[in-house]
């Protein structure tokens, strides 16, 4: 007999899909999806699992029961242990994320934690309420710079409507410490 691999299968689309299509999403929507993003992925943290990689091609929306913004965070592929002495430090040089949703530590290539995934989420709230992320650029090099070295655009100068207490959140949560 040969070893295989059961997995649930999902039909839904693609955050990234979604967002190309539609833009900026109503705030309830928006809320709704960035929510769940930030509970699997605390799922995943309460284990003791980083993701390091939360993006919108990683987030699938599918439909469950009456709720048609049902959210699967995907690809763990580079996640790591947070109890693993020997994967807490990032190798010298080697960035993990995709730049424009990576953690300011993330693109420095230094140590990433749950607090890195924090960030990430941010990002993608911020592109979930204002149809854009914080931080645009010529070049993977640029976006990593902004993430570390530039404060990101206040959210409220940004898209109209946001809440006072979500933008809070939000640009908390873009913090670059």
């Amino acid at each position: 007999s040969s070893p295989y691999l059961v997995m649930e299968y999902l039909d839904g689309v693609p955050l990234h899909v979604l967002l190309e299509r539609e833009g900026r999403l109503a705030m309830p929507r928006a809320l709704h999806i960035a929510i769940q993003v930030a509970e699997g992925v605390g799922q995943a943290h309460e284990s003791g699992i980083v993701h390091r990689d939360v993006k919108p091609e990683n987030v699938l929306i599918v439909k469950r029961g009456a709720d048609e913004n049902f959210v699967k965070v995907l690809d763990f592929g580079i996640a790591r242990l947070l109890w693993d002495k020997e994967t807490v430090a990032t190798k010298a040089g080697l960035v993990f994320g995709t730049a424009r949703y990576i953690s300011p530590e993330g693109a420095s290539g230094d140590p990433t934690d749950a607090r890195s995934d924090v960030y990430s989420i941010a990002v993608l709230t911020y592109q979930l309420l204002c149809g854009g992320v914080p931080f645009e650029g010529e070049s993977a090099v640029d976006l990593l710079l902004a993430h570390v070295n530039q404060r990101p655009p206040d959210i409220r100068h940004r898209c109209d409507g946001v809440p006072e207490a979500v933008a809070q959140v939000v640009m908390r949560s873009l913090s670059k410490d």
